[in-house]
C-alpha cells in the first residue's frame, strides 16, 4: 500500500532546456505491507528538497522520532585567523585548576570548546539560515513553471 506524502506533487521533472513540454511526475513512492503498517502506524512521508538530483528525496518520519543527537565538536582552523578567537582560547586554557594532569587537560579542553562555541555563535553568520534560504530558492525554482524566458536564462 502507498503511504502517501506531504510536499510537492511531483518527485521528478525533466526540466530540459529546449524541450517543448515539461513533464513532472510522482515517480518515487513509499510502500508498506500490513505488518509494517501495524508496527509503524503513525509515519509521515515527505518529499524533500531537490539537491543534486532530478528526483526529490523521500523522507520517512516516525511518530516520536526525536531530534538528532548533537554533533561532536570540531575545531575550525579558520577561527585562528581571528585575533579575538586566539584571545578566548588563551583565556580558557590558562585558567588555574587543581587536580591531576589528566583532569586539568580535560577541563581545559571543555573550557576551550564551550568558549569558542559561544564566541562562534555570536560572531558568525547563521549558516543554517543561509542553507535554508538557498533550499527555499531551489524549491521555488523547481516548482516554478518553465517558460520560454526562463529557458533562455538557463543557457
Amino acid at each position: 500500500m502507498d503511504l502517501g506524502f506531504k510536499g510537492p506533487m511531483s518527485t521528478w521533472t525533466n526540466r530540459q532546456s529546449g524541450s517543448r513540454f515539461i513533464i513532472a511526475q510522482r515517480l518515487d513512492r513509499a510502500f508498506a505491507n500490513v505488518h509494517w503498517r501495524i508496527l509503524f502506524h503513525r509515519e509521515s512521508v515527505f518529499h524533500g528538497d531537490i539537491i543534486g538530483s532530478d528526483h526529490l528525496p523521500l523522507i520517512i518520519q516516525f511518530e516520536g522520532q526525536g531530534p538528532r543527537r548533537m554533533r561532536c565538536f570540531s575545531f575550525e582552523a579558520k577561527w585562528l585567523e581571528r585575533e579575538e578567537c586566539k584571545e578566548i582560547l588563551c583565556e580558557a586554557w590558562w585558567g588555574s585548576l587543581n587536580g591531576s594532569n589528566m583532569f586539568k587537560l580535560s577541563r581545559k579542553l571543555d573550557a576551550c570548546r564551550i568558549m569558542v562555541t559561544q564566541w562562534n555563535g555570536r560572531n558568525s553568520c547563521n549558516v543554517k539560515a543561509v542553507i535554508n534560504d538557498i533550499k527555499g530558492q531551489l524549491t521555488q525554482i523547481h516548482n516554478a513553471p518553465l517558460i520560454e524566458e526562463s529557458k533562455q536564462n538557463e543557457t
